[in-house]
């Protein structure tokens, strides 16, 4: 369920899906919509507002458990889904005011508790779990660069724009 509460703390609507799926993706909020990914594969549009359904779209096979970020930017959510037995294999890139896909790409190892950043209204980057980055146009999914990492680690952490541009990521060994 998603609830929308008022500063007194009484709710204002709530939205339910009759399903068995999780909503284990922290969702996005940008003009006036709240988007999230359920881990069945769906990315969901509500009004914020109303809290009515906007669009209910199957995009993908289900999306793993671990703590990931549904992030919109420019009219385009970016989420990870397509789990294998521990994490996302693949990047979306969602129209979103169609829920239509727009884009995939399958980075060189799985990324975990996925978030994408936006450096501008043209690009998307973020890292995989060996904290290698990438840098992907936003609307069409095609690969600008990857750069860094570390194979066979892993990390909770995520990749991050500074305020000097720079695309700051993460990866521990062990």
């Amino acid at each position: 369920r998603v609830r929308k509460f008022n500063p007194d703390g009484k709710e204002l609507w709530k939205y339910t899906r009759d399903f068995t799926a999780e909503m284990t993706d922290s969702p996005a909020i940008a003009d006036g919509k709240l988007y999230f990914a359920s881990n069945d594969g769906y990315i969901h549009a509500l009004d914020m507002e109303t809290g009515d359904k906007l669009f209910f779209s199957h995009f993908a096979n289900p999306c793993d458990g671990t703590n990931g970020f549904t992030s919109v930017h420019a009219g385009t959510i970016v989420v990870s889904a397509n789990a294998n037995k521990v994490s996302d294999q693949d990047v979306f890139g969602i129209n979103a005011t169609s829920g239509k896909v727009l884009w995939s790409f399958r980075p060189d190892t799985t990324v975990w508790n996925f978030l994408a950043t936006f450096p501008d209204d043209r690009t998307v980057t973020f890292q995989d779990k060996d904290g290698k980055a990438y840098c992907l146009g936003l609307h069409d999914g095609s690969l600008i660069w990857k750069n860094g990492g570390k194979p066979n680690t892993w990390t909770d952490g995520s990749a991050q724009v500074g305020p000097n541009g720079l695309v700051y990521a993460v990866n521990t060994e062990w």
